[in-house]
Protein backbone atom coordinates (compact mmCIF):
# COMPACT_ATOMS: atom_id res chain seq x y z
CA UNK A 1 0.00 0.00 0.00
CA UNK A 2 2.68 3.09 0.72
CA UNK A 3 4.41 1.76 -2.24
CA UNK A 4 1.35 2.44 -4.13
CA UNK A 5 1.10 6.05 -1.78
CA UNK A 6 4.99 6.97 -2.89
CA UNK A 7 3.87 6.02 -6.83
CA UNK A 8 0.74 8.43 -6.90
CA UNK A 9 3.37 11.05 -5.37
CA UNK A 10 5.15 10.50 -7.59
CA UNK A 11 2.58 10.99 -10.33
CA UNK A 12 1.64 14.17 -8.94
CA UNK A 13 4.85 16.07 -9.15
CA UNK A 14 5.54 15.39 -12.17
CA UNK A 15 1.71 16.32 -12.74
CA UNK A 16 3.19 19.94 -11.27
CA UNK A 17 4.91 19.88 -14.00
CA UNK A 18 3.51 22.42 -17.21
CA UNK A 19 2.42 19.96 -19.52
CA UNK A 20 1.44 20.67 -22.91
CA UNK A 21 -0.35 18.46 -25.64
CA UNK A 22 0.53 18.79 -29.20
CA UNK A 23 -1.27 17.59 -31.70
CA UNK A 24 0.53 16.85 -35.39
CA UNK A 25 -1.09 15.49 -37.75
CA UNK A 26 0.22 12.88 -39.79
CA UNK A 27 -2.29 12.25 -42.70
CA UNK A 28 -1.68 9.06 -44.69
CA UNK A 29 -3.57 6.85 -46.79
CA UNK A 30 -6.38 9.02 -47.70
CA UNK A 31 -6.16 12.42 -49.44
CA UNK A 32 -4.69 15.08 -47.42
CA UNK A 33 -7.79 17.30 -48.06
CA UNK A 34 -10.29 14.33 -46.75
CA UNK A 35 -8.24 13.41 -43.82
CA UNK A 36 -8.64 16.80 -42.72
CA UNK A 37 -11.66 17.52 -43.49
CA UNK A 38 -12.74 14.10 -41.28
CA UNK A 39 -10.18 15.40 -38.42
CA UNK A 40 -11.59 18.64 -37.89
CA UNK A 41 -15.32 17.09 -37.29
CA UNK A 42 -14.52 14.27 -35.82
CA UNK A 43 -13.65 14.89 -31.94
CA UNK A 44 -10.23 12.76 -30.36
CA UNK A 45 -10.00 12.35 -26.77
CA UNK A 46 -6.59 12.45 -25.75
CA UNK A 47 -5.35 9.75 -22.71
CA UNK A 48 -2.52 10.99 -20.78
CA UNK A 49 -0.20 8.55 -18.73
CA UNK A 50 2.13 10.91 -17.06
CA UNK A 51 4.25 8.24 -15.03
CA UNK A 52 5.40 6.60 -18.18
CA UNK A 53 8.25 8.89 -19.71
CA UNK A 54 10.68 8.27 -22.53
CA UNK A 55 13.45 10.58 -23.88
CA UNK A 56 14.75 14.09 -23.24
CA UNK A 57 14.74 15.92 -26.32
CA UNK A 58 18.28 17.64 -26.78
CA UNK A 59 17.35 19.45 -29.80
CA UNK A 60 16.53 20.00 -33.29
CA UNK A 61 18.93 21.54 -36.29
CA UNK A 62 20.42 21.25 -39.27
CA UNK A 63 23.67 21.33 -41.24
CA UNK A 64 25.34 24.56 -42.62
CA UNK A 65 27.53 22.05 -45.20
CA UNK A 66 28.34 23.90 -48.61
CA UNK A 67 26.04 26.33 -48.60
CA UNK A 68 27.35 28.12 -45.62
CA UNK A 69 30.32 28.94 -47.76
CA UNK A 70 28.12 30.97 -49.90
CA UNK A 71 25.16 32.47 -47.52
CA UNK A 72 28.35 34.32 -45.71
CA UNK A 73 28.95 37.20 -48.37
CA UNK A 74 27.42 39.55 -46.63
CA UNK A 75 26.91 40.12 -42.90
CA UNK A 76 22.64 41.05 -44.26
CA UNK A 77 22.34 37.64 -45.91
CA UNK A 78 23.76 35.74 -43.03
CA UNK A 79 21.24 37.49 -40.51
CA UNK A 80 18.34 36.57 -42.67
CA UNK A 81 19.64 33.21 -43.15
CA UNK A 82 19.98 32.84 -39.39
CA UNK A 83 17.05 34.55 -38.71
CA UNK A 84 14.81 32.33 -40.82
CA UNK A 85 16.46 29.23 -39.39
CA UNK A 86 17.36 29.83 -35.81
CA UNK A 87 15.65 32.70 -34.72
CA UNK A 88 12.42 32.69 -32.56
CA UNK A 89 10.27 33.74 -34.73
CA UNK A 90 12.05 31.53 -37.27
CA UNK A 91 12.46 28.04 -37.13
CA UNK A 92 14.07 28.52 -33.33
CA UNK A 93 16.74 25.43 -33.95
CA UNK A 94 19.07 25.40 -31.63
CA UNK A 95 21.77 22.62 -33.39
CA UNK A 96 23.85 23.04 -36.00
CA UNK A 97 26.28 20.61 -37.63
CA UNK A 98 29.34 22.40 -39.55
CA UNK A 99 31.89 20.51 -42.00
CA UNK A 100 34.99 20.77 -41.36
CA UNK A 101 37.01 20.73 -45.05
CA UNK A 102 39.07 18.51 -46.21
CA UNK A 103 40.94 20.84 -49.02
CA UNK A 104 39.12 19.44 -52.38
CA UNK A 105 39.16 23.22 -53.54
CA UNK A 106 43.24 22.23 -53.75
CA UNK A 107 42.61 19.11 -55.89
CA UNK A 108 42.74 18.88 -59.26
CA UNK A 109 40.90 15.47 -58.99
CA UNK A 110 37.81 17.01 -57.40
CA UNK A 111 37.54 20.09 -60.69
CA UNK A 112 34.36 18.39 -61.75
CA UNK A 113 32.70 18.07 -58.51
CA UNK A 114 29.92 21.04 -57.82
CA UNK A 115 32.33 24.15 -57.12
CA UNK A 116 30.31 24.62 -53.25
CA UNK A 117 31.10 21.04 -52.28
CA UNK A 118 34.30 21.55 -52.69
CA UNK A 119 36.17 22.41 -49.71
CA UNK A 120 38.50 24.87 -48.48
CA UNK A 121 40.96 23.20 -45.09
CA UNK A 122 42.38 25.29 -42.02
CA UNK A 123 45.24 23.30 -42.36
CA UNK A 124 47.60 24.82 -44.86
CA UNK A 125 49.21 22.67 -47.10
CA UNK A 126 52.23 24.54 -47.54
CA UNK A 127 53.65 23.99 -44.21
CA UNK A 128 53.80 19.79 -44.69
CA UNK A 129 56.87 18.56 -45.54
CA UNK A 130 55.95 14.79 -45.16
CA UNK A 131 56.09 14.97 -41.20
CA UNK A 132 52.51 13.77 -39.29
CA UNK A 133 53.53 16.31 -36.36
CA UNK A 134 52.36 19.27 -38.54
CA UNK A 135 48.45 18.40 -37.58
CA UNK A 136 48.87 18.73 -34.35
CA UNK A 137 51.00 22.14 -34.28
CA UNK A 138 48.21 25.55 -34.07
CA UNK A 139 50.59 27.37 -36.41
CA UNK A 140 49.73 25.58 -39.51
CA UNK A 141 46.38 26.47 -39.51
CA UNK A 142 44.81 29.44 -40.93
CA UNK A 143 41.30 30.38 -38.90
CA UNK A 144 41.40 34.43 -40.10
CA UNK A 145 40.97 33.62 -44.01
CA UNK A 146 40.05 30.17 -44.72
CA UNK A 147 36.19 29.18 -44.89
CA UNK A 148 35.29 32.77 -43.55
CA UNK A 149 32.06 32.75 -45.46
CA UNK A 150 30.70 29.41 -43.83
CA UNK A 151 32.69 30.92 -40.39
CA UNK A 152 30.37 34.53 -40.61
CA UNK A 153 27.25 32.11 -41.47
CA UNK A 154 27.82 30.38 -38.51
CA UNK A 155 28.50 33.12 -35.68
CA UNK A 156 25.40 34.77 -37.46
CA UNK A 157 23.41 32.01 -36.24
CA UNK A 158 25.19 31.74 -33.04
CA UNK A 159 24.90 35.50 -32.01
CA UNK A 160 20.95 34.68 -32.22
CA UNK A 161 21.47 34.05 -28.81
CA UNK A 162 19.50 30.25 -29.25
CA UNK A 163 22.55 27.13 -30.65
CA UNK A 164 22.94 25.31 -28.01
CA UNK A 165 25.01 22.42 -29.54
CA UNK A 166 27.50 22.52 -32.31
CA UNK A 167 28.52 19.66 -33.78
CA UNK A 168 31.68 19.43 -36.47
CA UNK A 169 31.94 17.40 -38.61
CA UNK A 170 34.35 15.45 -41.20
CA UNK A 171 33.57 13.98 -44.42
CA UNK A 172 36.94 13.06 -45.23
CA UNK A 173 39.79 13.41 -43.41
CA UNK A 174 42.75 15.90 -45.26
CA UNK A 175 43.73 15.20 -48.77
CA UNK A 176 47.27 14.56 -47.03
CA UNK A 177 46.71 11.96 -45.29
CA UNK A 178 44.33 9.81 -47.87
CA UNK A 179 45.90 6.83 -49.78
CA UNK A 180 45.19 8.69 -52.92
CA UNK A 181 46.04 12.61 -52.12
CA UNK A 182 42.32 13.01 -52.93
CA UNK A 183 39.27 13.39 -50.65
CA UNK A 184 37.56 10.69 -52.66
CA UNK A 185 38.15 7.08 -53.53
CA UNK A 186 40.78 6.67 -51.68
CA UNK A 187 40.69 5.67 -47.22
CA UNK A 188 43.01 6.67 -44.14
CA UNK A 189 45.93 4.73 -43.64
CA UNK A 190 46.65 3.66 -40.58
CA UNK A 191 50.23 5.69 -39.93
CA UNK A 192 47.97 8.59 -40.52
CA UNK A 193 45.20 8.25 -37.82
CA UNK A 194 46.80 10.14 -35.52
CA UNK A 195 47.74 12.58 -37.49
CA UNK A 196 44.08 12.85 -38.37
CA UNK A 197 42.86 12.88 -34.99
CA UNK A 198 45.58 16.50 -34.06
CA UNK A 199 43.60 17.62 -37.48
CA UNK A 200 40.51 17.78 -36.10
CA UNK A 201 41.78 18.23 -32.08
CA UNK A 202 43.52 21.18 -33.15
CA UNK A 203 40.31 22.72 -35.25
CA UNK A 204 37.75 21.67 -32.94
CA UNK A 205 40.21 23.42 -30.13
CA UNK A 206 39.48 26.89 -32.16
CA UNK A 207 35.74 26.78 -32.13
CA UNK A 208 35.65 25.59 -28.54
CA UNK A 209 37.70 28.82 -28.05
CA UNK A 210 35.39 30.99 -29.85
CA UNK A 211 32.22 29.40 -29.04
CA UNK A 212 32.41 26.78 -25.92
CA UNK A 213 31.32 28.88 -23.20
CA UNK A 214 28.12 29.38 -25.01
CA UNK A 215 27.38 25.65 -26.64
CA UNK A 216 27.57 22.46 -25.99
CA UNK A 217 30.91 20.90 -28.86
CA UNK A 218 30.42 17.79 -30.15
CA UNK A 219 33.04 16.35 -32.99
CA UNK A 220 32.62 13.77 -35.80
CA UNK A 221 35.22 12.16 -37.49
CA UNK A 222 33.52 9.80 -39.52
CA UNK A 223 30.66 10.28 -41.87
CA UNK A 224 28.58 7.44 -43.39
CA UNK A 225 31.90 5.31 -43.58
CA UNK A 226 29.99 2.19 -45.09
CA UNK A 227 29.19 4.03 -48.47
CA UNK A 228 32.03 3.75 -51.16
CA UNK A 229 32.45 7.63 -51.98
CA UNK A 230 34.51 5.89 -55.13
CA UNK A 231 35.96 8.52 -57.72
CA UNK A 232 32.21 8.83 -58.94
CA UNK A 233 31.56 10.77 -55.88
CA UNK A 234 30.95 14.53 -56.26
CA UNK A 235 31.59 15.20 -52.92
CA UNK A 236 34.07 14.74 -50.42
CA UNK A 237 33.49 10.93 -48.46
CA UNK A 238 35.87 8.48 -47.39
CA UNK A 239 35.03 4.76 -47.23
CA UNK A 240 36.12 2.38 -43.65
CA UNK A 241 35.95 -0.45 -42.78
CA UNK A 242 34.22 -1.78 -40.17
CA UNK A 243 37.48 -3.09 -38.49
CA UNK A 244 39.59 0.01 -39.72
CA UNK A 245 36.84 2.41 -38.71
CA UNK A 246 36.60 0.75 -34.55
CA UNK A 247 40.85 1.22 -34.80
CA UNK A 248 40.70 4.58 -35.80
CA UNK A 249 37.78 5.70 -33.39
CA UNK A 250 39.90 4.15 -30.76
CA UNK A 251 42.63 6.60 -31.49
CA UNK A 252 40.67 9.23 -32.21
CA UNK A 253 39.31 8.76 -28.52
CA UNK A 254 42.49 8.32 -27.15
CA UNK A 255 43.55 12.04 -28.45
CA UNK A 256 40.73 13.81 -27.64
CA UNK A 257 40.74 12.50 -23.97
CA UNK A 258 44.48 13.76 -24.23
CA UNK A 259 43.26 17.14 -25.70
CA UNK A 260 40.25 17.83 -22.73
CA UNK A 261 42.71 17.14 -20.43
CA UNK A 262 45.83 19.32 -21.74
CA UNK A 263 43.94 22.19 -22.71
CA UNK A 264 40.62 22.34 -19.93
CA UNK A 265 38.59 21.70 -22.66
CA UNK A 266 35.01 19.12 -23.40
CA UNK A 267 34.87 18.49 -26.34
CA UNK A 268 32.20 15.65 -27.06
CA UNK A 269 33.06 12.94 -28.94
CA UNK A 270 29.99 11.90 -31.88
CA UNK A 271 30.17 8.27 -33.80
CA UNK A 272 29.59 7.44 -36.04
CA UNK A 273 27.18 8.79 -38.48
CA UNK A 274 26.19 6.03 -40.30
CA UNK A 275 24.28 6.16 -43.18
CA UNK A 276 21.54 3.84 -42.20
CA UNK A 277 20.35 1.69 -39.28
CA UNK A 278 18.31 -0.47 -41.27
CA UNK A 279 19.54 -3.84 -39.41
CA UNK A 280 17.98 -6.05 -41.55
CA UNK A 281 18.00 -4.73 -45.20
CA UNK A 282 21.51 -3.34 -44.91
CA UNK A 283 23.29 -6.07 -42.73
CA UNK A 284 26.14 -4.30 -42.99
CA UNK A 285 25.75 -1.87 -40.26
CA UNK A 286 25.86 -4.75 -37.71
CA UNK A 287 29.88 -4.63 -38.84
CA UNK A 288 30.39 -2.01 -37.91
CA UNK A 289 28.58 -1.81 -34.28
CA UNK A 290 30.31 -5.41 -33.55
CA UNK A 291 33.90 -4.09 -34.30
CA UNK A 292 32.62 -0.90 -31.72
CA UNK A 293 31.99 -2.87 -29.66
CA UNK A 294 34.66 -5.77 -29.64
CA UNK A 295 37.33 -2.40 -29.31
CA UNK A 296 35.51 -1.12 -26.54
CA UNK A 297 34.45 2.35 -28.11
CA UNK A 298 30.57 2.10 -27.68
CA UNK A 299 31.35 2.15 -23.81
CA UNK A 300 33.14 5.20 -23.91
CA UNK A 301 30.43 7.33 -25.86
CA UNK A 302 26.70 8.00 -24.62
CA UNK A 303 25.42 7.87 -27.85
CA UNK A 304 24.76 6.83 -31.40
CA UNK A 305 24.74 9.14 -34.55
CA UNK A 306 22.79 7.62 -36.72
CA UNK A 307 20.63 9.04 -40.54
CA UNK A 308 17.35 8.44 -41.08
CA UNK A 309 18.10 7.60 -45.23
CA UNK A 310 16.54 4.17 -46.64
CA UNK A 311 14.03 3.73 -43.50
CA UNK A 312 11.69 5.90 -44.85
CA UNK A 313 8.41 6.31 -43.39
CA UNK A 314 8.81 2.74 -42.12
CA UNK A 315 7.73 2.18 -38.31
CA UNK A 316 8.93 -1.22 -38.75
CA UNK A 317 12.14 -0.61 -39.60
CA UNK A 318 13.17 1.77 -36.63
CA UNK A 319 11.44 -0.78 -33.93
CA UNK A 320 13.71 -3.58 -35.57
CA UNK A 321 16.68 -0.83 -34.58
CA UNK A 322 15.73 -0.36 -31.07
CA UNK A 323 15.23 -4.26 -30.41
CA UNK A 324 19.09 -4.65 -31.72
CA UNK A 325 20.06 -1.68 -29.81
CA UNK A 326 18.88 -2.97 -26.83
CA UNK A 327 21.14 -5.86 -26.59
CA UNK A 328 23.89 -4.20 -28.84
CA UNK A 329 24.11 -0.83 -27.68
CA UNK A 330 22.53 -1.33 -24.24
CA UNK A 331 22.30 2.61 -22.49
CA UNK A 332 22.97 4.40 -25.65
CA UNK A 333 20.94 7.67 -26.38
CA UNK A 334 20.22 7.83 -30.57
CA UNK A 335 20.46 11.49 -32.17
CA UNK A 336 19.50 11.21 -35.79
CA UNK A 337 22.14 13.40 -37.16
CA UNK A 338 20.75 13.73 -40.81
CA UNK A 339 17.89 13.50 -43.30
CA UNK A 340 16.74 14.38 -46.23
CA UNK A 341 13.63 13.30 -48.99
CA UNK A 342 16.19 12.01 -51.63
CA UNK A 343 13.95 13.29 -54.53
CA UNK A 344 14.76 15.54 -57.76
CA UNK A 345 12.57 19.11 -57.94
CA UNK A 346 11.15 20.94 -55.07
CA UNK A 347 7.77 20.30 -53.95
CA UNK A 348 6.13 23.30 -52.54
CA UNK A 349 2.80 21.20 -51.03
CA UNK A 350 1.46 20.32 -47.41
CA UNK A 351 2.04 16.47 -49.09
CA UNK A 352 5.29 16.77 -48.89
CA UNK A 353 5.71 19.06 -45.87
CA UNK A 354 3.56 16.32 -43.82
CA UNK A 355 5.71 13.22 -45.53
CA UNK A 356 8.60 15.22 -44.28
CA UNK A 357 7.50 15.78 -40.84
CA UNK A 358 6.37 12.01 -40.46
CA UNK A 359 9.77 11.12 -40.76
CA UNK A 360 10.49 13.21 -37.86
CA UNK A 361 8.03 11.94 -35.77
CA UNK A 362 8.56 8.20 -36.37
CA UNK A 363 12.36 9.24 -35.30
CA UNK A 364 11.28 10.77 -31.67
CA UNK A 365 8.64 7.81 -30.97
CA UNK A 366 9.54 4.92 -33.01
CA UNK A 367 13.28 5.13 -32.58
CA UNK A 368 12.92 7.79 -29.52
CA UNK A 369 15.67 9.91 -31.00
CA UNK A 370 16.55 12.36 -28.46
CA UNK A 371 18.36 15.04 -31.18
CA UNK A 372 16.97 14.93 -34.84
CA UNK A 373 18.21 17.31 -37.45
CA UNK A 374 17.67 17.58 -40.48
CA UNK A 375 20.32 17.65 -44.07
CA UNK A 376 21.18 21.25 -46.00
CA UNK A 377 19.53 24.60 -43.58
CA UNK A 378 19.45 26.03 -46.65
CA UNK A 379 19.71 24.53 -50.47
CA UNK A 380 20.04 26.15 -54.05
CA UNK A 381 19.40 23.71 -56.09
CA UNK A 382 16.63 21.74 -57.31
CA UNK A 383 16.26 19.24 -55.10
CA UNK A 384 14.44 18.28 -51.58
CA UNK A 385 17.09 18.59 -49.23
CA UNK A 386 16.76 22.26 -48.12
CA UNK A 387 14.89 24.11 -45.53
CA UNK A 388 15.21 27.30 -46.92
CA UNK A 389 16.03 28.25 -50.92
CA UNK A 390 17.61 30.33 -52.54
CA UNK A 391 18.96 31.57 -55.58
CA UNK A 392 23.42 31.18 -56.32
CA UNK A 393 23.43 33.77 -59.24
CA UNK A 394 20.79 36.44 -57.51
CA UNK A 395 23.58 36.01 -54.77
CA UNK A 396 26.84 36.50 -56.28
CA UNK A 397 25.40 39.22 -58.63
CA UNK A 398 23.67 41.71 -55.70
CA UNK A 399 25.59 40.20 -53.09
CA UNK A 400 22.34 39.80 -51.22
CA UNK A 401 19.45 37.59 -52.10
CA UNK A 402 15.84 36.69 -50.73
CA UNK A 403 14.83 33.05 -49.32
CA UNK A 404 11.74 30.88 -50.31
CA UNK A 405 9.94 28.32 -48.15
CA UNK A 406 7.89 25.09 -48.51
CA UNK A 407 5.59 23.35 -46.79
CA UNK A 408 7.83 21.62 -44.74
CA UNK A 409 8.99 24.84 -42.86
CA UNK A 410 5.51 25.75 -41.86
CA UNK A 411 5.27 21.66 -40.72
CA UNK A 412 8.37 21.73 -38.74
CA UNK A 413 8.05 24.73 -37.12
CA UNK A 414 5.10 23.01 -35.66
CA UNK A 415 7.58 20.87 -33.33
CA UNK A 416 10.78 23.03 -33.62
CA UNK A 417 9.06 26.21 -32.11
CA UNK A 418 6.97 24.64 -29.24
CA UNK A 419 10.04 21.18 -27.94
CA UNK A 420 12.60 22.36 -26.63
CA UNK A 421 15.38 21.39 -24.84
CA UNK A 422 15.25 19.69 -21.91
CA UNK A 423 11.54 18.50 -22.91
CA UNK A 424 10.89 14.44 -21.81
CA UNK A 425 8.41 13.20 -24.05
CA UNK A 426 5.30 11.14 -22.30
CA UNK A 427 3.15 8.39 -22.96
CA UNK A 428 -0.23 9.47 -24.77
CA UNK A 429 -2.74 7.80 -27.50
CA UNK A 430 -6.05 8.76 -28.93
CA UNK A 431 -9.22 7.28 -27.87
CA UNK A 432 -10.97 6.22 -30.46
CA UNK A 433 -8.05 4.92 -32.12
CA UNK A 434 -7.60 6.82 -35.07
CA UNK A 435 -5.94 4.45 -37.13
CA UNK A 436 -2.54 6.49 -37.69
CA UNK A 437 -4.17 9.28 -38.66
CA UNK A 438 -3.50 11.67 -35.44
CA UNK A 439 0.12 11.24 -33.76
CA UNK A 440 -0.52 12.89 -30.57
CA UNK A 441 2.76 13.79 -28.65
CA UNK A 442 2.93 15.13 -24.82
CA UNK A 443 5.75 16.91 -23.26
CA UNK A 444 6.49 17.86 -19.74
CA UNK A 445 8.27 20.79 -19.94
CA UNK A 446 11.25 22.49 -17.74
CA UNK A 447 9.79 24.36 -14.70
CA UNK A 448 9.35 28.47 -15.35
CA UNK A 449 7.77 27.73 -19.19
CA UNK A 450 5.03 29.53 -20.44
CA UNK A 451 2.15 27.06 -21.19
CA UNK A 452 2.00 28.16 -24.63
CA UNK A 453 4.18 30.06 -26.84
CA UNK A 454 2.42 31.41 -29.07
CA UNK A 455 4.26 33.22 -32.03
CA UNK A 456 4.04 34.44 -35.41
CA UNK A 457 3.28 31.53 -37.92
CA UNK A 458 6.06 31.34 -40.51
CA UNK A 459 6.09 33.50 -43.30
CA UNK A 460 7.49 31.31 -46.03
CA UNK A 461 5.99 32.41 -50.05
CA UNK A 462 5.62 28.63 -50.33
CA UNK A 463 4.41 28.74 -54.03
CA UNK A 464 5.45 26.88 -56.92
CA UNK A 465 6.51 29.03 -59.27
CA UNK A 466 8.68 31.37 -57.24
CA UNK A 467 10.71 28.49 -55.80
CA UNK A 468 11.15 26.82 -59.17
CA UNK A 469 12.41 30.59 -60.87
CA UNK A 470 16.24 30.37 -61.11
CA UNK A 471 17.59 27.51 -58.75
Amino acid sequence: MSGSKDKAKSRKRVAAVVISVVLLFVLSGLGVGITAAVMAFAPVKIVIDEGKTYQTIEGFGFSGAWTFQELGASAETADKAAQLLVGEDGLNMDVIRYNIGAGSIEVAGHDGDPTERRTESFFISENFRGDNAAFADPSNYDFETRDAKAMRMLKACIEKGNIKTLVLFANSPHYLLTSNGMCKGGYLPKENYGAFADQLLVTAGHFYELYGKDVRIYLSPVNEPQWGWDLSSIQEGCHYESEAMAEFCTVFLDKLDEYNSAHGTEILPELFDSGTYDVWSNKNFKNYIDALNSHGVTSRIDHVALHSYHAGNSAAKRKRFVRYAKKNLTGKAVHMSEFCVMEEGIDPSIDMGLKSLDVMLKDLTALGANQWCWWLGASNVQYEDGLIYYNSRELKENGNCDFTMTKRYSCFAQVTRYVQSGDIRIEAHTSPSTGGGVFADVRILKEGRKHCDRRPQPQGQGQEGELAKGL
